[in-house]
C-alpha cells in the first residue's frame, strides 16, 4: 500500500524589480518655494543627461528614471508616516516644532527648565490643534463647494 500525502504549496510573492519601496512627501508641491526648488532641481539634472552621447533606449530610460528619482529624494525626501492630506505647510511647521519642544523636555535634566519647557509645549501644542481643525474646517468646505452643498461646520 502506498501513502501519497499532499503538502499544500506555499508561495509568496516577491517583488523583485527595482522599484523604491518608499513614496515621496510630494504634498510639498504645494508651497511655492519647494515647487520652484524642484522644477530647478529637474532641469539641472536634465541639463546633464542631454550633453550625453545618443544611448540605447533602454540605458536613456533608466538615466530619466534615476533623475526623477534623485530629485524627488534630494528635494521632497522620502515620506516616513502617513502625512494628512488636508493640513497646510503651516500646520506641519508647528508639529515640526512641537516634536522638537518634547525633545527638549526629555533631555532636560533641571526641574524648572524642564517647567518652563512644558508650558512653551502646552501652548505650541494648543496652537497645532487649533490650526489642524481651521484645515480640516476648510477643507470641508472647499469639498461641498464643489460639490455644491452647505457645509455641516457653517452656522
Amino acid at each position: 500500500m502506498s501513502c501519497v500525502t499532499r503538502l499544500p504549496l506555499l508561495t509568496s510573492f516577491h517583488d523583485t524589480s527595482d522599484r523604491p519601496h518608499h513614496k515621496f512627501n510630494v504634498q510639498f508641491l504645494r508651497d511655492r518655494k519647494k515647487q520652484n526648488e524642484f522644477n530647478c532641481e529637474v532641469k539641472n539634472r536634465f541639463a546633464t543627461l542631454e550633453g550625453l552621447l545618443e544611448e540605447t533606449v533602454s540605458n536613456h530610460w533608466t538615466g530619466l528614471q534615476e533623475t526623477w528619482k534623485n530629485a524627488f529624494t534630494h528635494v521632497l525626501g522620502k515620506k516616513g508616516k502617513q502625512h494628512k492630506e488636508w493640513l497646510t505647510l503651516g500646520t506641519w511647521q508647528k508639529i515640526e516644532k512641537r516634536k522638537e519642544l518634547k525633545q527638549k523636555i526629555n533631555q532636560c535634566q533641571d526641574q524648572q527648565e524642564k517647567d518652563e519647557l512644558r508650558a512653551k509645549y502646552w501652548e505650541i501644542n494648543k496652537e497645532v490643534k487649533k490650526s489642524a481643525r481651521d484645515d480640516k474646517i476648510e477643507t470641508v468646505r472647499t469639498q461641498d463647494g464643489r460639490r455644491g452643498r452647505t457645509s455641516s461646520f457653517e452656522k
